[in-house]
């Protein structure tokens, strides 16, 4: 069975924002969990809709059902870090499908990217898959 996954605000506020909310990823039958900074979800979640966006019916689900087993985590030890000026940040998992690893990086034009790596979505030439997203600004700064 695959861990369910949550998004959930943990400041004081009863207020939900997308741009500041944490993903929780629960594991080990809801005993543990994994949680996503605002940028690392956002990140994820690009990635997902670029897999996902121009496919239909079969195709799209075949590719919902990879991302579940490459994507969500199965394991409750993620490595995360920061550079000490704080212009680079990581964040790596155990999937189920193997490791996906997500950077954030401060571009010289004051953009934030991210780059998402999943070892078990294969390119063409069968290698991780890796793309790279604009973060939105708000989600970038936390």
């Amino acid at each position: 069975m695959l861990p369910p996954v949550v998004m959930m605000s943990l400041g004081a506020s009863e207020q939900t924002d997308p741009m500041a909310d944490r993903l929780v990823a629960c594991v080990n039958s809801g005993k543990q969990a994994v949680v996503f900074d605002p940028w690392a979800w956002q990140a994820l979640s690009m990635f997902v809709h670029d897999l996902t966006q121009k496919k239909a019916g079969s195709d799209l689900a075949m590719v919902q059902s990879l991302c579940l087993l490459t994507l969500i985590p199965s394991g409750v030890s993620p490595r995360t870090g920061r550079s000490s000026e704080g212009t680079v940040g990581w964040m790596t998992y155990q999937a189920r499908n193997g490791i996906v690893e997500m950077a954030k990086i401060s571009e010289p034009d004051g953009t934030v990217s991210a780059i998402v790596t999943a070892d078990g979505i294969l390119d063409a030439e069968r290698r991780p898959t890796k793309k790279k997203f604009v973060l939105p600004a708000r989600a970038a700064e936390l």
